[in-house]
């Protein structure tokens, strides 16, 4: 990747991760689980030289603190909540992350605002990171 490419890519994340924040002071008012997000943002804008590495990696946190937004400790939201613990840790199986893509549609469809931006939000980090289909 050429320097103007990874700024662009340094770009949309920023972006991306001005929303995320904006979503969690707005719904859930704690900053603190930003801290690493944005404290690796800050070196990779500082480098001269951007890994793919650090890229991804900081794709990675945001997807990750982003479904953590739809965590709710409800019965009805149980199946839910852990396939998002599933994910956060890395250790979700096939089967479950299409489980938990359908949810992610469901909300879209049928969950109040808050829900469905956040859905949506989640669903397109999943979608760039495993190259899925619409």
């Amino acid at each position: 990747m050429d320097k103007s490419t990874i700024a662009l890519v340094i770009s949309a994340f920023t972006a991306a991760l001005a929303l995320a924040v904006m979503l969690l002071s707005v719904f859930r008012n704690q900053r603190g689980d930003w801290t690493l997000i944005i404290e690796r943002l800050v070196k990779i804008e500082t480098k001269d030289e951007y890994t793919v590495r650090d890229i991804t990696k900081l794709q990675d946190d945001i997807l990750k603190l982003t479904a953590l937004l739809l965590h709710k400790p409800e019965p009805k939201h149980a199946r839910r909540d852990y396939l998002i613990e599933r994910l956060t840790k890395e250790n979700i199986n096939i089967s479950e992350f299409a489980e938990f893509v359908g949810i992610l549609e469901r909300t879209i469809q049928n969950g109040d605002d808050r829900e469905r931006l956040i859905a949506e939000f989640t669903l397109e980090q999943l979608r760039r990171k495993h190259k899925l289909n619409s």
